[in-house]
């Protein structure tokens, strides 16, 4: 989606929002996969160090993604955007060919939407602090990724070619400079 913007906020907006929730459904499926292959392996006291090398590996990749991104930043924005579609396709074609772990020692029971929907308000009644405190992470969140997608086009006026854009403009969150 962020190909086809060209400008436009809310394809943007939708494109982010598609893109938090693949990464937060993957997130927590690759955990689980994770714990129950290791559960299988009969691995289970290992699982945290099989957890952090994976998550070390994949922090590593990504940042080497962004800063290869990062040189085609300037002209080249549609290539950095179709090597992630290849790459994420190929990983697609790895992914099909996984087998789900057999192990399972006890069936677990379905927990319906409104039983977990009832514990977190309950949750939250109990500590406040803790909603307010997602709040904000949320907010700050929402702070820094419009920071790391948007600030090549807002910090034009520094003189560095890696953030410098290609729109004349003054920045809007700096009108000091």
């Amino acid at each position: 989606m962020m190909l086809l913007g060209h400008g436009n906020f809310w394809v943007y907006a939708v494109g982010m929002i598609l893109s938090a929730w693949s990464y937060n459904f993957d997130s927590g499926t690759s955990a689980a996969m994770l714990f129950e292959t290791v559960k299988e392996a009969g691995l289970e006291s290992k699982f945290l160090k099989i957890s952090s090398v994976m998550a070390g590996i994949s922090e590593g990749t990504r940042t080497f993604g962004t800063v290869v991104a990062g040189f085609l930043i300037h002209g080249l924005l549609d290539v950095a955007c179709m090597i992630q579609i290849a790459f994420s396709l190929l990983v697609m074609v790895f992914i099909f060919f996984m087998r789900e772990p057999q192990f399972k020692q006890e069936q677990e029971e379905a927990i319906p939407l409104k039983k977990i929907l009832l514990t977190v308000s309950q949750t939250f009644r109990e500590d406040p602090r803790l909603l307010s405190w997602l709040i904000s992470t949320q907010l700050l969140s929402v702070v820094m990724c419009m920071f790391y997608f948007y600030y090549q086009n807002e910090l034009q006026m520094l003189s560095s070619w890696q953030i410098r854009g290609s729109i004349k403009k003054r920045p809007l969150f700096f009108p000091f400079w």
